[in-house]
């Protein structure tokens, strides 16, 4: 079930840019491993997300999210 960007994440501080770039993005899944020290999450979006701004989202959800959890 594809659920929105902010659905998922709603409380991340992002620059106005992201913000309008992850408007459209759905969310599939996210996923742990059994330590809960990785997290991956699966994105679709019908425009291409160039590799820093994605760089720039996963710092934000581990800064913002995981701050005291060592998570990458």
């Amino acid at each position: 079930m594809l659920k929105s960007f902010f659905d998922v994440f709603p409380v991340l501080d992002l620059s106005d840019s992201l913000k309008s770039l992850l408007e459209f993005v759905q969310v599939g899944k996210v996923t742990l491993n059994r330590e809960h020290t990785f997290m991956r999450v699966y994105l679709e979006s019908e425009k291409l997300i160039y590799k820093k701004d994605i760089i720039e989202i996963e710092d934000a959800i581990k800064n913002q999210l995981f701050y005291d959890v060592p998570m990458t």
